[in-house]
């Protein structure tokens, strides 16, 4: 599988999960970047204050020079699939891009 593909697979996993803020739920998102991660060999481990809110920490192990932190939201705001085209949760792709790109005018 190319980069190209797997990176394509994990986004699509990603979108069809209901991460929806409120209330969240992020942990549906944490544990599927969890299991490809540690797939890859890079050490994770999930936080929670609340069960279903969990961040997941990763760690890479680099060399002597400066670290790198990437931070980023595992939730999404609501979407009304009746604004769309196509279901903005679906992850399909329609000639090689995200089904739900663009809401309806």
């Amino acid at each position: 599988m190319s980069l190209r593909e797997e990176v394509t697979r994990l986004l699509q996993e990603l979108i069809r999960r209901d991460t929806v803020n409120p209330p969240g739920n992020e942990t549906r998102a944490a544990t599927a970047l969890e299991r490809y991660l540690t797939g890859n060999g890079v050490a994770c481990r999930l936080l929670a204050k609340a069960p279903e809110r969990a961040n997941l920490v990763a760690r890479l192990e680099g060399g002597d020079g400066p670290g790198l932190l990437l931070l980023a939201h595992t939730d999404t705001v609501l979407a009304d699939p009746a604004e769309w085209t196509r279901d903005p949760w679906s992850g399909d792709l329609v000639e090689g891009r995200s089904g739900a790109a663009a809401p309806s005018t």
